[in-house]
């Protein structure tokens, strides 16, 4: 990671802690981007640019990025399932930069709120695309089979968050 792209995650990291710090003393439809940039020291347009929305900011996840390379190397040495496991299994080993506690009382969060579950919801089907996109195009598995692999690991990924 260059010295910008590590400026950049911690500067997102920061912007997260204080979005969930806000939501959790305003409740969410207190929370504004604005409040978030204040508390973060950052611009509203910077929090724009990294997230897009309120949800985005609460959604992001630190780990989707190397775990997309790692599915990418993956893929090329294993069958998509395999891959997929060993793939969780790496990136888990990199850790969040909260501590567990921090995180499960996020992902708690996340399913307690009806405008964090219906957004994390629609980003899994995203991912579910995304997945089976990578899947189809790295590995000799059909376009289906891939679909079917990419809906039964996010599927089987949320129901370990929502439980964790």
């Amino acid at each position: 990671m260059t010295l910008r792209e590590h400026k950049r995650q911690r500067t997102k990291e920061r912007i997260q802690d204080e979005a969930f710090a806000l939501v959790r003393r305003d409740g969410f439809n207190a929370t504004t981007i604005e409040a978030i940039a204040e508390a973060a020291e950052v611009s509203p347009s910077t929090v724009y640019r990294y997230f897009g929305t309120k949800e985005g900011v609460l959604l992001w996840d630190e780990l989707e990025p190397p775990s997309w390379d790692v599915l990418h190397e993956e893929l090329e040495q294993r069958p998509p399932l395999d891959a997929l496991l060993v793939t969780f299994e790496r990136v888990m080993q990199l850790g969040f930069h909260v501590p567990d506690e921090e995180m499960r009382a996020r992902v708690r969060l996340i399913f307690e709120l009806p405008q964090l579950r219906s957004a994390f919801r629609d980003a899994l089907a995203d991912y579910e695309r995304e997945f089976a996109a990578v899947i189809t195009e790295r590995s000799d598995v059909g376009r289906l089979e891939a679909r079917v692999i990419a809906v039964v690991a996010v599927g089987t990924f949320a129901a370990v968050m929502e439980d964790w």
